[in-house]
C-alpha cells in the first residue's frame, strides 16, 4: 500500500467521522427541537389543567357559598314559621277568651231575661206555676177574650215563655 492509498484511506474515514459528526449533531438538535416542542406542550395542558382546577375551585367555592345562601334563608324561613306558630297560638288564645266573654255576656243576657221574665206578671214560668199562680198557659198559647196587644206580646216569646227579639218577617233573631 502506498502513501497515496493510505492518504485516500484516512481522508475517507475524516469525512466519514465528519458526516456520522454531523448526523449526530443535527439528529441531537432535532431531538432538542422535539423536546422543547413537547416541554412547550405540556407547560400548555399543565396550564389548561391549572386554569380547568382554579375554574373548578371557583365553581365549588361558589357552589358552597349558596349553599349557605340557601342555608340561611332555611334557618331564616324556620323562625319566621315559629313567629306564625307563636302569632296563631297567641291569637287562638285570644280568640278563646273572646268567646269566653261573649259567652259569659250572653248567659247573663238570658239571666236577665230570666229575671225579667220572672218580674213579669204576663210571663208564664214554672216557677211562677209552682207558686200558685194557676195559670196552665204556654207562652205561645192565645186566648180569644184576650186583646190584640196581648197576643203580639205572646208572639214575642219562645216556647219557653222568654221575650225574643224578631226581624222584620218576623223571623227569631239569634243572640
Amino acid at each position: 500500500m502506498d502513501t497515496s492509498q493510505i492518504v485516500w484511506i484516512v481522508v475517507a474515514v475524516v469525512v466519514l467521522l465528519i458526516i456520522i459528526g454531523l448526523i449526530v449533531f443535527f439528529a441531537k438538535k432535532r431531538n432538542k427541537a422535539k423536546m422543547q416542542e413537547r416541554q412547550e406542550a405540556d407547560r400548555a395542558k399543565a396550564a389548561e389543567v391549572r386554569q380547568s382546577a382554579q375554574a373548578t375551585a371557583l365553581g365549588a367555592r361558589e357552589r358552597e357559598a349558596e349553599a349557605h345562601r340557601v342555608q340561611v334563608d332555611a334557618e331564616q324561613a324556620d323562625i319566621e314559621a315559629e313567629r306564625a306558630r307563636i302569632e296563631a297560638d297567641r291569637m287562638r288564645r285570644q280568640a278563646d277568651e273572646r268567646k269566653a266573654d261573649a259567652q259569659g255576656i250572653r248567659d247573663e243576657s238570658q239571666e236577665q231575661l230570666r229575671k225579667a221574665d220572672e218580674m213579669d206578671p204576663d210571663v208564664n214560668t214554672d216557677d211562677k206555676r209552682k207558686g200558685g199562680r194557676g195559670n196552665d198557659r204556654g207562652a205561645g198559647d192565645r186566648d180569644e177574650n184576650r186583646g190584640p196587644d196581648q197576643n203580639r206580646d205572646d208572639q214575642n216569646r219562645d216556647d219557653e215563655g222568654r221575650h225574643v227579639a224578631r226581624d222584620a218577617d218576623g223571623d227569631q233573631r239569634r243572640p
